[in-house]
């Protein structure tokens, strides 16, 4: 096994445990998660969503993370990621991880028409 090849399986172990927690949804221990998943810098980020999903430090990070666990509504709220899939770039001591997931979200059927309604008008 080359050393990147180690690097990536590492990462894609990192990954799976972030799933495992993920799935857990522990609101009382959630700094604690993000604690040991993302790095305390200003300009860790987190995306979720979409562009007006992107968090910024540890802070926003937990914030958004904990309300997608406690709002059923929020679309992350219950997601799988599709580590086996992922891209990881390793160059030095930086290494970037793109993975897809796909969210696993129960809509009752008036709440989405409500909803594509306030979107039509």
């Amino acid at each position: 096994m080359k050393k990147s090849d180690k690097g990536v399986k590492e990462i894609k172990d990192i990954l799976n445990r972030f799933q495992k927690e993920y799935d857990r949804k522990d609101i009382e221990h959630i700094d604690d998660v993000v604690r040991e998943f993302f790095i305390d810098e200003e300009d860790i980020s987190f995306v979720g969503t979409g562009v007006k999903d992107w968090n910024f430090g540890i802070n926003e990070i937990s914030d958004t993370l904990n309300s997608y666990w406690l709002n059923g509504s929020k679309f992350l709220k219950n997601i799988q990621l599709d580590v086996d899939n992922s891209i990881i770039t390793i160059e030095g001591n930086t290494a970037v991880a793109a993975l897809c997931g796909k969210s696993m979200r129960k809509i009752e059927k008036e709440k989405m028409f409500d909803e594509m309604m306030m979107k039509i008008k």
